[in-house]
């Protein structure tokens, strides 16, 4: 320990404590390793004139870190749910509609966020309702779906002329 600061081994047992507090099933390992690296970037920002011990803040950190990871994983199941229960057909030839939108989606580098709302006006959702299912404001998918259209738009220009 160094100035206070502890060294990893020191803080396994609190990597293991924040992943039962958030009731995480094992196997630990892939969690055991993103619990390593934000310990290295808890030292690196970790202020030491503070009055709080640094196994406090490290805890702090990586249990809102976790915490993050899981609602991802929760909107992600959520939304893979719900496009697989209503996908409509847009075109006229069924078989020609996939290949034509994974052509487009390939050359078009969405974002995760930009993908999911695609999706999601894909199968006929409103923007309140892809508003709700992703977690963000109205505002952030109209802005979303504006950067979308200018991408889908650039991407047929290079899949079809």
């Amino acid at each position: 320990m160094k100035n206070n600061i502890p060294i990893f081994r020191d803080c396994e047992g609190l990597i293991y404590f924040t992943l039962r507090r958030l009731n995480i099933p094992e196997p630990h390992d892939d969690y055991f390793q993103e619990g390593y690296l934000i310990f290295r970037k808890s030292l690196e920002k970790y202020d030491s004139s503070l009055k709080s011990k640094f196994s406090t803040y490290f805890t702090h950190i990586l249990y809102h870190h976790f915490q993050s990871h899981l609602r991802k994983e929760q909107r992600e199941r959520e939304a893979t749910a719900q496009l697989s229960d209503n996908t409509p057909l847009k075109w006229s030839d069924p078989l020609l509609e996939p290949l034509i939108l994974v052509d487009i989606l390939h050359y078009s580098a969405l974002t995760p966020l930009e993908s999911s709302i695609f999706h999601f006006t894909y199968s006929g959702f409103t923007i309140r309702e892809t508003a709700v299912l992703t977690e963000r404001s109205v505002s952030t998918i109209k802005r979303a779906r504006k950067r979308l259209k200018q991408k889908l738009e650039v991407a047929i220009k290079k899949v079809y002329l």
